[in-house]
């Protein structure tokens, strides 16, 4: 909060916005604004859905807490796009200053809400922050090409994006598609089919979302199709299990986005029993994007594991090399807590 009242008066004081260095310092301010409303979609999503699936039309005003979210989100994205990539924009300081008090707005909203509930303990699985903030230039990248290459001349397109990672990509897609009109939906599985433990044990060959709990809310668009989109893909489970989901209600994936390929220090994973091993033929055909690697640790083929039963980790018991990240800066700062969320990570290797 704090620092949003900090950026509007640093931008209200600048004389030239449109000096070069100016819209880089502008960026990291927007850029911070992105991270505070994808958080804050996130934690909707999860508390509200916690135990159920759920498909959401976020651009439509029926869940209005989800859509001022959306509206917000689609503006400060698209000021970001267009510093970035439009020769020369010029940039509006109302505009740019309404965005932060809206992003401002929606924060100081939400955490009136849930200080309120003194009672919850934990909000780790409600925030997941080290796991939504995404790189915007990495995001757009692979959205861009996705739709280049699917080069699709319909006027109308639904976008779905997977959470967690993929909140944010329809509407990438949605502001470089803009005259295209559609749908941009969420689609949230429930704690009994979502992470990686559990999905390893659903066999695909037997799924059902209706033995899960059913596909709520459905998104107004039963016999309709979709573009499917999230961050990264692992073995393809998450992506089977969404695109049956969606089937058991008629409504038909069209194509698939995705930013961050699997990497070959993941192989051993993709063939554990009960995974799904993407198949590469369906690359830059059916699945686009795909420009990054994905930032997984190594999974060593031979070693015991001796953290434990979870067969997806290293021999150090770290998975996602961006939460390694945030732990060290978290301890270079003096700042780590064994009691928060990244906490868990505090493992050694005993030789």
């Amino acid at each position: 909060m704090e620092f949003l009242d900090d950026s509007l008066n640093a931008v209200a004081a600048t004389v030239n916005i449109n000096n070069e260095s100016n819209k880089k310092l502008l960026l990291g301010i927007l850029d911070n604004c992105r991270n505070v409303l994808l958080i804050i979609m996130n934690h909707k999503l999860v508390s509200n859905y916690f135990d159920k699936n759920v498909l959401l039309d976020v651009s439509s005003n029926t869940y209005n807490d989800f859509y001022d979210i959306y509206k917000s989100l689609l503006k400060v994205e698209q000021v970001m796009s267009f510093i970035c990539f439009e020769f020369q924009y010029i940039i509006n300081v109302h505009d740019i200053m309404n965005s932060i008090r809206d992003t401002k707005d929606i924060l100081d909203g939400n955490l009136k809400r849930e200080l309120i509930d003194l009672e919850k303990e934990d909000y780790s699985k409600d925030y997941r922050a080290y796991r939504e903030i995404d790189n915007f230039g990495e995001n757009y990248v692979a959205v861009s090409l996705y739709n280049e290459k699917c080069n699709n001349t319909n006027e109308l397109m639904n976008y779905c994006g997977l959470s967690y990672g993929g909140i944010e990509l329809p509407i990438i897609s949605r502001i470089i598609n803009q005259n295209k009109e559609g749908k941009t939906l969420l689609l949230k599985f429930n704690k009994e089919v979502s992470g990686y433990s559990n999905k390893q044990l659903i066999d695909l060959r037997k799924f059902n979302i209706n033995n899960f709990g059913g596909l709520i809310g459905s998104g107004g668009i039963a016999n309709a199709s979709v573009d499917l989109f999230d961050d990264n893909v692992l073995t393809g489970k998450t992506l089977q299990l969404a695109i049956n989901s969606l089937y058991d209600y008629n409504i038909e994936v069209e194509n698939i986005c995705i930013v961050r390929y699997p990497s070959i220090n993941r192989v051993e994973q993709m063939f554990l029993e009960r995974s799904a091993a993407i198949d590469y033929n369906l690359f830059f055909d059916y699945i686009y994007g795909l420009c990054f690697s994905s930032p997984y640790s190594w999974k060593d083929n031979d070693w015991k594991n001796s953290v434990g039963k979870i067969d997806y980790v290293d021999s150090l018991g770290v998975f996602d090399l961006n939460r390694k990240k945030i732990v060290e800066c978290l301890v270079k700062n003096h700042d780590f807590n064994e009691n928060s969320e990244v906490g868990e990570y505090k493992r050694k290797l005993v030789l």
